[in-house]
């Protein structure tokens, strides 16, 4: 059943009974009275999710190739203090930052804002420096963040707490390899007189930068 009736059974004061009715999942919900040989009487409840209190973030793929085209679907699923998916229209807002192999920190292109749909906001993360030079970020790691705002768009309601951001990584990798070396340790090993020897052999692959 969807929600509770509590009590399930009432007396009447002044010819009416008075029960509450609650309920954490989303739905309408039924509610039918009985009394002896009276005909039952239904009501219908529309229980409608709460305010967002927690987001879940995820990216797919989880590693694109660093030439400013390459893209990964950033994916946030919003859900209330119950866990059900928010109302459709609640804002989410994104912000990337890139975090290079040489420790510097650079813009990186997304989607700024979107709105849910069943409970869900996408956006797309780009391999790209923002702006109309088009050029393409280095190789390093995107830091996503997700927020909801506490002023949400009319008709949705302002929340009246913060909700705790969440974050996912997604790798550039370079696109062209330009040099391999290679490198075995231990260099030596006997193979003639002795079976089972091993060494281990390392393929270290620089792009061109």
């Amino acid at each position: 059943p969807l929600g509770t009736i509590s009590p399930a059974q009432a007396t009447t004061t002044g010819g009416s009974a008075t029960v509450q009715f609650s309920s954490i999942v989303t739905g309408q919900a039924e509610v039918e009275a009985t009394s002896g040989d009276a005909t039952p009487a239904q009501l219908a409840i529309a229980v409608n999710p709460g305010p967002a209190a927690a987001v879940v973030l995820s990216a797919d793929p989880l590693a694109i190739r660093a030439d400013g085209n390459s893209f990964s679907t950033i994916t946030a699923e919003v859900v209330d203090r119950s866990g059900n998916a928010v109302v459709d229209g609640t804002l989410v807002n994104f912000t990337a930052l890139l975090y290079r192999a040489d420790s510097v920190i650079e813009n990186t292109t997304i989607t700024a804002s979107a709105r849910t749909v069943g409970g869900t906001a996408t956006a797309i993360l780009v391999s790209r420096i923002p702006g109309a030079t088009l050029t393409p970020n280095a190789p390093g790691t995107a830091r996503v963040t997700v927020t909801v705002p506490e002023d949400q768009p009319d008709p949705i309601a302002d929340l009246n707490y913060p909700v705790a951001n969440a974050t996912t990584e997604v790798e550039y990798v370079s696109q062209v390899a330009s040099s391999i070396a290679l490198g075995v340790n231990p260099y030596n090993v006997r193979g003639l007189d002795i079976v089972g020897r091993e060494t281990t052999v390392t393929a270290l692959v620089r792009d061109s930068s």
